[in-house]
């Protein structure tokens, strides 16, 4: 993964490895039921970073103390109802991979890292290591209209 060190730094405290791959069945079925699509970026991210909880070192001015990657989570805290909308105005759809302070994180189809809390979405990255290099440092993401 071509991270920065700090980057790295957050996520190996967390636990990651650059060999990491859990078992996301349990997830993903859950995802389905809820009408969720699960892409197979979404699965990947879900593999090599599921389960972690990250907390960041940056001091930058857009830190939330933590991020939780657990996608069951992340449903149960987001209504349904917001859905539509988040994929209509990002052009693709997404699928939730968790919680970073107040938003939902989602990964879209396309590698995009998308936080979202009720009519106000970012995009942090349109790849996945964009989205966790500016998460990690605590970059500011704009805001997806």
């Amino acid at each position: 993964m071509n991270a920065s060190e700090s980057t790295l730094e957050v996520l190996m405290a967390a636990g990651w490895h650059p060999e990491r791959e859990i078992e996301t069945s349990p997830w993903l079925e859950s995802l389905r039921r809820e009408g969720w699509s699960t892409s197979d970026i979404g699965v990947d991210f879900l593999k090599s970073f599921g389960g972690l909880t990250l907390a960041c070192v940056s001091s930058g001015p857009r830190v939330a103390e933590r991020w939780i990657l657990d996608p069951e989570r992340a449903c149960r805290e987001l209504s349904s109802d917001w859905r539509t909308e988040y994929e209509s105005r990002i052009g693709e759809k997404i699928m939730p991979v968790g919680l970073h302070g107040p938003m939902t994180l989602f990964v879209s189809e396309s590698g995009g890292i998308y936080g979202a809390f009720d009519d106000f979405l970012v995009c942090f990255g349109k790849k996945v290591i964009e989205g966790l290099e500016t998460l990690a440092r605590g970059l500011d993401a704009p805001e997806v209209p």
